[in-house]
């Protein structure tokens, strides 16, 4: 048996961690890109939007940058509750405001 001193054994500890939380946050930021664009693509699938089109007028990172803001916006109520009411426009205070006039 190989004899294991302190050093190694803190080292081995910090080591695993350090891939706990790149697990936990890895595992985070797809969870709320995913949150964000349930919402974002709900409100633009009723402008006749696709998420193609889009992506080649605005960009992939403009894409993304708007699903992490919507996944992270605490009128999560509000949009859901216009979705319900059959609205095709979130929110005034929305923070992706411009990004649905330029995606209109």
């Amino acid at each position: 048996m190989i004899p294991l001193d302190i050093p190694t054994v803190v080292l081995a500890l910090v080591a695993l961690a350090s891939l706990i939380a790149l697990f936990v946050l890895v595992a985070d930021s797809r969870r709320l890109a995913s949150a964000g664009a349930d919402l974002l693509w709900a409100f633009q699938r009723r402008r006749g939007a696709g998420r193609n089109a889009l992506v080649g007028r605005m960009g992939e990172r403009a894409v993304r940058v708007a699903e992490m803001r919507c996944a992270q916006c605490s009128s999560r109520g509000d949009c859901l509750a216009l979705l319900a009411e059959g609205a095709s426009a979130p929110p005034a205070d929305c923070p992706n405001g411009s990004f649905f006039q330029k995606g209109s």
